[in-house]
């Protein structure tokens, strides 16, 4: 009886390990097409975005942490692939470390913009995007406490940013005249909605892979 138990749980600790490897791999190849996009803008179409946002430096700067970010998942993908072949597994406390390292790379994109550039304007740029991006790739973590966990993390970094950038950065920017700071918190409740929204999916395909093997058991 007691086996019987233990067959589907170690059967959807196999099925995590390879979500989380598929996971990793689409993320992989989704910031491989943006570092391509943005090379294409700035080389062969209108420089206009380049100059709004910062110039030759930032682009670089940009293309830099594109870079370092698809290394660090290549990391983690020969990570997940060794723990897949030694363990059959992924545990948990590493998958919430990788999360929270995983959504903090944006964040300390746009406040590096924020701090050190004074462009208040990069926490309305493209790069907020990409906490949607994680939170609905985060699904494939099969877990409601990670995808919730992927919105919350990403609705209070980009709140911290909005903050710092209207309260304590001193610079003046014509941005903030344009559109007010409630604006941008809003879109925090959007992130956390969308957190639990992706959370609510993890949980049903979570129940419907143990339906699964359930079926094939009982059969």
């Amino acid at each position: 009886m007691l086996n019987n138990m233990e067959e589907p749980n170690d059967e959807f600790e196999k099925e995590i390990a390879r979500s989380e490897y598929q996971r990793t791999q689409l993320i992989i190849g989704l910031f491989l097409l943006a570092f391509v996009a943005i090379n294409i803008n700035f080389f062969f179409l209108s420089d206009k975005i380049t100059a709004i946002y910062g110039g030759t430096e930032n682009y670089f700067f940009v293309v830099g942490w594109l870079t370092f970010f698809i290394l660090y998942e290549v990391i983690i993908l020969r990570v997940i692939a060794f723990l897949r072949k030694k363990y059959h597994r992924v545990r948990e406390t590493f998958r919430f470390i990788h999360t929270l390292i995983e959504i903090s790379f944006p964040s300390m994109l746009m406040l590096y913009m924020v701090d050190i550039q004074h462009q208040l304007l990069f926490i309305d740029s493209p790069i907020f995007l990409m906490y949607f991006l994680f939170i609905i790739i985060s699904v494939l973590h099969l877990d409601f406490r990670l995808s919730f966990l992927t919105g919350l993390l990403a609705a209070a970094e980009y709140a911290i940013i909005v903050y710092y950038g209207y309260e304590l950065d001193l610079q003046t920017d014509s941005y903030l005249v344009l559109l007010p700071s409630n604006s941008f918190y809003l879109r925090c409740v959007v992130l956390v909605m969308s957190g639990l929204a992706a959370g609510y999916v993890a949980q049903q395909v979570q129940k419907r892979i143990y339906l699964s093997y359930d079926l094939q058991r009982a059969k």
